[in-house]
């Protein structure tokens, strides 16, 4: 079920190491979380690969550079990112790699705590490492919000990066964070995730607050109103890729946006003696919890270990040997489902399909199949769903021949289902196999509506 990998670890460094912790406004400026106890705060001084220079001014050998932006988001938090170029530069379609720092780093961890940027400039690919709009943002939506404004900036200054092919790799909070981030950013038209890989991550911030009272204060700050134990739950499950009982570990089914990932190929990494205990516990029930969906051992998903570290907290980057990691991400190319039981927790669009729900604050699940051979839609298992708008062409069906919308709920609810780029108004509606009449047609937007007047199993055929 689990395979073990050795990873290639590099000699310490000598010389000291000083936090730099930046509190988010409004919280003890004194907390601080465990997790950063040992490689946070911006500094290579206690190890690295030999030699290897610190601080933001390094350039590094002649096959890349790096360099710095800074975007404004109009919220109140400058958003810094340090990114890499290769050379020379590139003239063909090259993959991107975006890093999720740790707890209490910044961009700067790209330069002091990895050697990203000499493997990056070795492959001849783009990195990117974005403050993510605070040094703990534990995957808050401003931090998402950042995060997909440094990509998007990324691919306008550098064309020639392959939009199949942007990679993400994350350590603790950032391992965390980018399994949120890519279960909650699926729209084929904005950049998405074709692998990732995820160490010692934080992938459940419920249980992160039952389990390390120091952290306690940055999520009341995150997902509540700042006051001790103000943090709403939902709010931290939504910024989660799985949540569960911390006594039983049995996993919440019905708030698991790791069921998002299948589609994506991820490994799993943590070191066996992790010093963090309630990260293993996490990566362990993330890992069984994605086999549990679907996911299967072997190229596309795996759960590893690094069985040894050169020293007694090895909490660390440099347990991941970045060779391995993107040549491994670098096997995939993104690859759209034509089936998922997908999970929405806002109105957005998720692979071919704008959701609108019901109720704001709430998950919305839906199952979906997309049967290009026969023309056909099926939706099950919705709740908390209003309306799911179709993007008709993207998703594979032909709107000019006869097709099919079979559809489902789990809460007896009836959902509108919205076919976009009907060029004319149909001969035939037909809900099973009876002509109806509760459907509508706008000609100005070619949307064809299935007017659904209640939750139970119905086939709806419609003929140009």
């Amino acid at each position: 079920m689990q395979s073990l990998l050795v990873l290639c670890l590099t000699p310490l460094l000598p010389g000291l190491w000083s936090p730099q912790v930046q509190a988010p406004t409004g919280t003890p400026a004194g907390a601080h979380n465990p997790v950063s106890m040992v490689d946070t705060g911006d500094g290579l001084a206690l190890f690295g690969p030999p030699n290897y220079p610190s601080g933001p001014s390094y350039l590094g050998p002649t096959n890349h550079q790096i360099g710095s932006g800074s975007l404004n988001i109009g919220d109140g938090w400058p958003e810094n990112f340090l990114y890499v170029e290769p050379l020379p530069a590139p003239t063909q379609p090259v993959p991107l790699v975006v890093m999720f720092h740790k707890f209490g780093s910044t961009q700067n961890d790209l330069t002091f705590n990895t050697n990203f940027p000499a493997e990056a400039g070795a492959q001849g690919w783009y990195l990117v490492c974005p403050l993510a709009a605070n040094t703990q943002h534990f995957g808050s939506l401003p931090s998402q919000v950042h995060m997909e404004a440094v990509i998007l900036d990324m691919l306008v200054r550098y064309p020639l990066i392959d939009r199949n092919r942007i990679y993400a790799v994350g350590f603790s909070m950032g391992g965390g964070a980018v399994a949120n981030y890519a279960a909650r950013h699926l729209n084929p038209a904005k950049p998405m995730f074709a692998s990732m890989v995820a160490m010692s991550g934080g992938f459940a911030l419920k249980h992160t607050y039952y389990s390390d009272v120091p952290v306690r204060p940055f999520l009341d700050f995150w997902y509540g109103n700042g006051g001790a134990g103000s943090a709403d739950p939902w709010k931290m499950a939504r910024s989660s890729a799985v949540n569960f009982d911390p006594i039983t570990l049995v996993v919440e089914n019905t708030e698991d946006l790791a069921r998002n990932l299948l589609h994506i190929p991820m490994r799993i990494v943590r070191p066996i003696d992790d010093p963090v205990p309630y990260l293993p516990v996490q990566g362990d029930v993330m890992a069984a919890h994605m086999q549990t969906l679907g996911a299967t051992v072997g190229p596309n998903f795996d759960y590893k270990f690094v069985p040894f570290g050169w020293d007694a907290y090895d909490h660390k980057w440099s347990m991941l040997d970045s060779h391995w990691a993107f040549n491994w991400m670098g096997t995939h190319t993104l690859t759209l489902p034509t089936s998922a039981s997908t999970l929405a927790d806002r109105d957005d669009t998720y692979f071919h399909f704008f959701v609108e729900q019901d109720a704001a604050g709430a998950f919305t699940p839906f199952t979906w199949n997309i049967d290009v051979p026969n023309n056909t839609l099926s939706f099950s298992a919705t709740a908390n769903l209003k309306r799911l708008t179709v993007d008709t062409l993207g998703a594979g069906i032909n709107p000019l021949l006869q097709f099919t919308v079979n559809l489902a709920t789990a809460d007896g609810l009836a959902d509108d289902i919205v076919i976009t780029s009907v060029p004319s108004k149909p001969i035939s509606v037909l809900r099973d196999t009876l002509p109806t009449s509760s459907w509508n047609y706008n000609a100005t937007l070619g949307e064809l509506t299935l007017l659904e007047t209640d939750g139970l199993p119905h086939q709806w055929v419609i003929t140009p």
